[in-house]
């Protein structure tokens, strides 16, 4: 999740990600399964990354699934932000902490 500081740092972030699973990925195409490395990318303030559209096409999912996946996603993102923003100037947090690694947010 970039700071939305223009298209150049979604593109940077993009790249980093594929960098940081480029291994992963290796292994496991290694092993013979079939995969498509990408990355969503989804700005601190709700940008949405046009090359995201080339992976929602790559998934093959229903048009009204990935208008909402879209609306969750970056709906997600700014709520995340503002917990963040609201946390750094109050010193509360704004959020359960409950050993859920895949957002830490409720």
């Amino acid at each position: 999740m970039p700071f939305e500081n223009g298209y150049a740092a979604f593109k940077l972030k993009d790249k980093k990600s594929k960098k940081k699973y480029a291994l992963l990925a290796d292994h496991y195409s290694r092993l013979g399964y079939s995969l498509f490395l990408d990355a969503f990318i989804v700005g601190s303030l709700g940008g949405w990354d046009p090359a995201n559209e080339r992976i929602i096409n790559q998934l093959k999912l229903r048009h009204s699934y990935c208008r909402l996946m879209r609306k969750l996603m970056v709906s997600a993102a700014i709520r995340c932000s503002r917990y963040i923003y609201i946390e750094h100037l109050s010193g509360i947090r704004q959020y359960r902490d409950t050993g859920d690694t895949r957002s830490g947010y409720s």
